[in-house]
């Protein structure tokens, strides 16, 4: 009986250290998250000036919230009304991305050391509409990046660390029109999940792809083909920057019920 007794109290003793431990953990996240909504301003210059000196296009975000529970355990950056607009969209009105929602998780125990480490984001109920035009102009050249001037400057430290290795895509329209090769393609994609690594001047990207076929069209005289079709997969992704090309390879692309292995390069 009474060893029954010493286990059953060292048990009690136990879950109350677990429940002092989990407490500490729950107060230290509720506290980064107060520094960083104390610091919500700041973060929202911060975010504007690292796009503005990084890459040429129109980058405006809206709000921006910070959220330690809704995403527990991480601590999450919202930022609502995200439009991005090349430097030439007056002449031809193509938005390139317009999202409801992006958000990005962030890694919490950086900010006790005074920096906000970003390595994922996350865009729900988007429109993201590449276009080139007929003398080869892209959209996509919002994110060209700047060319660094020659002149050295003395930078001052940045709070925001962005290294994006992880993207994901719900609820996103991704559509493409290639005026100059007549060609297009649209899809309604219901998540995509991507992880992405910098190789060289390039990078690889593995993605996981759950999505429906609105237009795929290779010659504007023969139509669209394969509308309405679920397009599943998991799909391997290398780009050259040199050779300005994308080379896509899958062992499970799957068309409606049929299945295909993918190897194929895009320009």
């Amino acid at each position: 009986m009474e060893n029954h007794t010493s286990v059953r109290k060292a048990g009690i003793k136990l879950l109350k250290v677990i429940g002092i431990i989990l407490l500490v953990i729950l107060a230290l996240y509720l506290a980064m998250g107060l520094i960083l909504s104390n610091r919500k301003d700041k973060i929202l210059t911060e975010v504007n000036t690292f796009t503005k000196e990084t890459f040429k296009g129109d980058i405006k975000i809206g709000d921006l919230n910070v959220s330690s529970i809704k995403y527990f355990p991480s601590i999450a950056l919202e930022i609502k009304d995200v439009v991005v607009k090349d430097s030439l969209w007056a002449d031809h009105k193509n938005t390139l991305i317009k999202a409801d929602l992006a958000y990005a998780k962030v890694f919490p125990w950086a900010i006790l050391f005074g920096n906000l480490e970003i390595n994922n984001i996350t865009l729900k109920n988007a429109v993201i509409d590449i276009h080139v035009d007929e003398n080869g102009y892209s959209n996509m050249s919002a994110f060209d990046k700047r060319k660094k001037k020659a002149e050295k400057k003395e930078k001052k430290s940045s709070f925001l660390n962005p290294t994006i290795d992880k993207i994901v895509l719900q609820n996103v329209t991704l559509s493409s029109e290639n005026e100059l090769k007549g060609k297009s393609f649209s899809l309604s994609i219901n998540s995509m999940k991507a992880a992405v690594n910098q190789v060289n001047n390039g990078w690889e990207a593995r993605i996981r792809l759950n999505s429906r076929i609105n237009d795929l069209t290779f010659k504007k005289q023969n139509g669209s083909f394969a509308k309405g079709m679920a397009l599943n997969s998991n799909l391997e992704l290398k780009y050259d920057p040199d050779a300005k090309n994308i080379h896509i390879t899958s062992d499970n692309f799957s068309l409606e019920k049929n299945k295909f292995t993918l190897d194929a390069n895009f320009g």
